[in-house]
């Protein structure tokens, strides 16, 4: 299953260096996406939590055909955004 989707990420309710909202609204030939996610970092000494608690709403032949594997989806785009994050800092403390 393919479909290309447009749509809008805007940064919210920032209190930096705390946390941030983040919402999202995408629209294309496989149907509507839409949520919103509160990013929530803590310093614990010397390392930093993030916590990412959110939610998202889809329709359209996406929901219909690909309910079984939004779940799966998800976390490994979360995963993969992780890896990325740690890769570009350990990549920048090298640089440094």
């Amino acid at each position: 299953m393919n479909g290309k989707y447009q749509g809008t990420i805007s940064i919210l309710d920032q209190e930096i260096p705390k946390s941030y909202r983040l919402i999202a609204e995408g629209k294309g030939s496989l149907g509507f996406a839409r949520g919103s996610a509160l990013v929530t970092l803590s310093d614990l000494s010397d390392t930093t939590s993030l916590l990412v608690d959110g939610e998202m709403e889809i329709g359209g032949t996406v929901a219909r055909i690909g309910q079984r594997i939004i779940g799966t989806l998800s976390k490994t785009m979360m995963d993969r955004f992780f890896e990325c994050l740690t890769q570009s800092i350990l990549n920048d403390s090298m640089a440094n």
